[in-house]
Formats: structure tokens, sequence, C-alpha cells
């Protein structure tokens, strides 16, 4: 078990043999969805598929925040990048939404 994962306050899942089939997921969320997408990635294993993740929330510092708390609680590693960056297995990618006017 990661220490990650030690740290967590969720339950300690098993993890399962994961086959990747080369797809990957995206979530979008909007205000509210910081929950869901916690729950959502608290079943996903640490080889999971990449994750790109699209909070709709104000990107100066607060989405690295929400990013580094939810590292340290999943298994999958969670990262705000400030670069743009390849996603690879076991990577969540956290972006702010742009918000048009």
């Amino acid at each position: 078990m990661s220490s990650r994962a030690q740290a967590s306050d969720a339950p300690y899942r098993a993890e399962t043999p994961y086959r990747w089939n080369g797809s990957i997921v995206a979530i979008a969320a909007s205000t509210g969805g910081v929950e869901a997408i916690t729950r959502v990635l608290q079943d996903f294993p640490s080889d999971g598929p990449p994750v790109l993740v699209v909070q709709h929330m104000p990107g100066g510092g607060i989405t690295g925040l929400f990013a580094h708390r939810i590292d340290r609680q999943l298994r999958p590693h969670v990262e705000r990048p400030k670069t743009p960056c390849r996603s690879h297995r076991g990577w969540s990618i956290l972006r702010p939404a742009v918000i048009g006017t």
C-alpha cells in the first residue's frame, strides 16, 4: 500500500489486476464537483487509465491545492501541471475550466 493510501481517510481497497485497453477517461465538473471527482477517482487503481479532469474553479492556485489534497488521498497520482504534459497510466491531470464571457 502506498504512503498516500495509508494517509487517506478513505477505507483501503485491495487492488485487483487492471488491464489497460489504451483508453483515457475525461471528467468535467462544475462548482460542487470537487466531492464528485474525489469519489469517482477513489476507486481507480494506481496503474489505471490516464484521467483528464476539468474542474470549474478559479485557476490561481486553487486547482493546485485541490490536486495536492486529493493526490494524498488517492491511489492514482493527481497533478495540476503548470505546463503542457503527456498523460500516462496511473496519472490524473487536473486543469481549471476556462470561463468565457
